[in-house]
């Protein structure tokens, strides 16, 4: 499990909204670096099958929420550190995520699927705008198999440097500077 949170500068935000597709479609696509997205599925859900109205962050989500799913797969390319350890230099990923915006809240819950050695990543995210700033608390979990136990910091890393990627792609969606 991994937990941090960040501060940004977010002059405006709602620059976009969050829960359009064009926004998330751009989140997508700059949080995998521009690669092709396959498989690109938008749709609305409620709030009560969100799957965010547990969220590991305590958030209480207003029942009246805007909520929408998507999902896609993209090519991926193994983080340098770990090509060190393995042969493996790009793979096709899944990514499932889950979005409800209200106020002055977005939550997220990010599923990323067919991951090498540790098979998903769950990510949970609760960013609140106010004045000028984007504040952003993250909880992330994942299983890592015994045998590569002792990449433990390693995997934390890539995972807390990938997910805040996935808050600046969000951010220049969202804010305006």
């Amino acid at each position: 499990m991994v937990r941090f949170e960040t501060n940004m500068s977010c002059a405006q935000f709602y620059a976009a909204e969050p829960v359009k597709q064009a926004s998330l479609y751009g989140e997508a696509f700059t949080w995998t670096k521009h690669a092709a997205l396959a498989d690109w599925h938008f749709e609305s859900v409620t709030v009560s099958s969100s799957g965010l109205l547990d969220n590991p962050l305590g958030v209480d989500v207003d029942p009246a929420a805007e909520c929408v799913r998507v999902s896609y797969s993209a090519s991926v390319r193994m983080p340098a550190v770990l090509r060190e350890y393995t042969s493996l230099g790009d793979f096709r990923t899944v990514v499932q995520k889950t979005t409800c915006g209200f106020h002055n809240v977005v939550l997220n819950q990010v599923f990323v699927h067919k991951l090498p050695f540790i098979g998903t990543v769950e990510m949970n995210s609760a960013m609140r705008f106010e004045s000028t700033r984007m504040f952003t608390a993250v909880h992330a979990q994942y299983t890592l198999p015994w045998y590569i136990d002792f990449m433990r910091h390693i995997a934390e890393s890539i995972v807390v440097k990938s997910y805040a990627e996935e808050i600046t792609a969000t951010m220049e969606q969202l804010c305006t500077s």
